[in-house]
């Protein structure tokens, strides 16, 4: 049976993957890659069909085990095409699921490289602003502008990010969500050329990026409390039936980058942060601009943190996943009730050390998905060691 293949993992280890750093650009160079157009583009020498598995001879392919991949040029065998998950078997052969194609070799000009998410860009200038919009028509119409040129930061190395209803061209429009302090703040690592880390996990309509941008730091590793937790952008799994808003934004809300991220799980009731980091387009009922969300997990406390049980577990030697992740939205009259969920989050019943930020997990009980540990903070403060985990077998919700 094919693997899921509509979530993405990208990381900037894989081959061909584009440079994050204070360049100006930089983070538009890493969206357009993971959400238009993809990268690391290899010739495929061959394809073979046997018994419903297609073996693949690409040299030097570059690719990581069990990664979402764009196999094109296949014009005898056309369920070859498009997104496959591979299995690596060795540095110039992997292999995917083609279950009910015909035994044989594949004829064409063939190729493969990351999948993208299958997003579209709006409007552009040059390669410093860009504005990004979903083409799944399950998707919300809401988009993403991202200024990238530097300009009155105190450091190349941040991007500014804003959540508009609609566009006009690429510095125009309308229904614009706004904090306190006005639009939201990406950090994309220190000020300065050296290549920083990141990581994005999304699909066709909602992706999640983490970089390397504590304010003056340098956590390459992913360990330090420095990494931020959830910059992203897309929509939520609504309970509102056809929820035009139902889309979030998240990032710092000031040029310090703090509260940066999605923060950590909340109890049922708690009221949201009003700093402006979380955003949703507009409340459920669809009046007025912009307002403020909070995360709320299955057990009402914080995911992940220190008060939670031992991980591993004595009693089984793991941890205990459960989703979905909850989402709040500020409405003080009515306990501020829960909106939908948070697509791909689920909440860790243990604690999760600091140094399993951005680590995979795998054969968890009562899940066959493997999940990425990301850092999280109830009160959106750096040094919280609570985790959230995130989806990336997919598909979400």
């Amino acid at each position: 049976m094919p693997a899921p293949t509509s979530v993405v993992y990208f990381d900037s280890t894989d081959a061909g993957a584009p440079t994050l750093n204070n360049a100006a650009g930089s983070l538009i160079g890493v969206l357009d890659a993971c959400l238009i157009n993809g990268y690391n583009l290899k010739t495929v020498q061959s394809i073979t069909v046997s018994g419903g598995l297609a073996t693949a001879s690409c040299a030097g392919h570059g690719l990581p085990d069990d990664s979402v991949n764009l196999i094109a040029g296949v014009t005898d065998k056309a369920a070859l095409n498009g997104r496959q998950r591979i299995t690596v078997v060795n540095a110039n052969t992997f292999t995917f699921d083609a279950t009910g194609v015909p035994n044989g070799s594949a004829a064409g000009t063939l190729s493969v490289k990351r999948a993208p998410l299958g997003w579209a860009k709006q409007f552009a200038n040059g390669n410093t602003k860009a504005v990004y919009q979903r083409m799944d028509p399950a998707a919300t119409a809401m988009v993403l502008r991202i200024d990238d040129a530097g300009a009155a930061m105190p450091g190349n190395n941040i991007a500014r990010a804003d959540m508009y209803e609609s566009m006009t061209d690429v510095d125009f429009g309308s229904g614009r969500a706004v904090g306190p302090a006005g639009g939201q703040y990406w950090g994309k690592g220190g000020n300065s050329t050296k290549v920083y880390r990141w990581i994005l996990v999304g699909d066709s309509r909602t992706f999640y990026l983490f970089t390397d941008s504590f304010p003056g730091g340098d956590v390459s590793t992913f360990t330090s409390y420095g990494t931020l937790a959830g910059l992203g952008f897309g929509d939520i799994a609504s309970y509102r039936a056809g929820d035009p808003f139902g889309c979030i934004l998240t990032g710092g809300y000031d040029l310090s980058l703090n509260a940066a991220g999605l923060g950590g799980t909340r109890q049922l009731g708690a009221a949201p942060s009003q700093d402006g980091s979380a955003l949703l387009a507009r409340s459920s009922n669809g009046i007025g601009g912009s307002t403020y969300f909070a995360l709320i997990g299955e057990n009402g406390s914080t995911s992940g943190g220190g008060n939670s049980p031992g991980y591993p577990s004595p009693v089984d030697n793991g941890l205990v996943v459960r989703m979905p992740v909850f989402l709040s939205e500020l409405n003080a009259p009515f306990q501020n009730p829960i909106r939908g969920e948070v697509r791909g989050f689920a909440a860790a019943l243990g604690n999760i050390a600091v140094m399993m930020r951005l680590r995979k997990l795998t054969n968890l009980a009562g899940s066959d998905r493997t999940f990425l540990v990301v850092p999280c903070s109830p009160g959106g403060v750096y040094a919280s060691p609570a985790g959230l985990l995130i989806d990336i077998s997919g598909p979400w919700a």
